[in-house]
């Protein structure tokens, strides 16, 4: 699930090696686009959070909602990811590759990683960026795996389709975080945003300042450890405590069912493949007049502390 730079260095001529950049910045979109441009791991294909990893914003749905599942098989089709592919996705630490590592899990693909430690850890060790390979209309890479139906390398040819086995238990609803909330369903809630944005004293992108009642706090960042990378799975289980583990279903939530995912990605780490991402979160949320609000103090978690 996780993969070191020095592994991935390894990996980088292995033809059914399918990289993903993903680096993306809330208060400036065209960061990460730019950012590719200027240097990227070589053989990296970009991906824009808003443009392929959403879809337009209505009335629910929050922020970034999921995309429907013909936009994500184009998508993945594009960029070259059939049944045999290994898939690495990574960003420069804002949290945002493991909604690509959740969206191809939801697809039913399942060998996906996530670069330990992201750009910066491919810097730390050294290794070289390009700035090649980008298309500058679009400010995409061109898929370099082009495949035939059977998965094989081929030149000139379009690429076999990628076909989606959609997994619909792996997202919830605000409908089910209603009943959650009103005690007609079990499920925990854990808030992946900053503690303060989950105490409601501030809220930099929506509307509504606070958390759904019942919910843990458990900003995802405590799942990494100083140098940004992910920590061993013991201390993950640690942190996320036995009884947490065992909670059914465990439902992963931020602003906008972004880094939530990065949430999920430290449960499955720690032995919780199975958590649940509620895809609108926050931002969905709050758009429905009938929803409770709750503020202050991080509710208490099962190993006795706010959280």
């Amino acid at each position: 699930m996780r993969i070191r730079a020095e592994q991935l260095k390894q990996e980088l001529d292995n033809p059914n090696l399918v990289l993903l950049d993903v680096r993306y910045r809330l208060s400036q979109p065209d960061w990460g686009r730019l950012e590719y441009a200027a240097g990227h791991i070589p053989g990296a294909q970009f991906v824009d959070l808003e443009k392929d990893l959403s879809t337009s914003v209505g009335t629910h749905g929050g922020r970034h909602p999921m995309p429907s599942v013909p936009h994500l098989e184009e998508l993945f089709t594009r960029l070259g990811v059939h049944s045999n592919s290994v898939v690495v996705a990574y960003d420069g630490g804002e949290g945002m590759a493991a909604r690509v590592w959740f969206i191809l899990r939801y697809l039913g693909h399942r060998d996906v990683r996530l670069l330990d430690g992201g750009l910066p850890a491919w810097r730390q060790a050294g290794y070289a960026l390009t700035s090649e390979g980008q298309d500058t209309v679009t400010g995409r890479a061109q898929s370099k795996h082009l495949q035939t139906p059977q998965g094989s390398s081929a030149t000139g040819t379009s690429p076999a389709p990628f076909v989606a086995r959609v997994q619909p238990q792996m997202v919830v609803h605000y409908e089910d975080v209603a009943a959650i909330v009103a005690h007609e369903q079990p499920g925990l809630l854990l808030d992946a945003r900053a503690a303060e944005r989950y105490r409601g004293e501030v809220e930099p992108l929506d509307k509504k300042a606070g958390h759904i009642p019942g919910a843990h706090s458990f900003p995802y960042t405590e799942a990494l450890d100083t140098d940004g990378k992910w920590l061993p799975q013991e201390q993950l289980q640690a942190l996320f405590a036995a009884p947490l583990l065992a909670k059914e279903p465990v439902i992963a939530y931020c602003g906008s069912g972004v880094t939530a995912c990065s949430l999920l990605y430290a449960l499955a780490l720690a032995g919780k493949p199975d958590a649940r991402l509620y895809a609108g979160s926050w931002s969905d949320y709050i758009t429905w007049d009938e929803a409770p609000i709750a503020t202050g103090i991080a509710h208490v978690s099962e190993k006795g502390r706010g959280r």
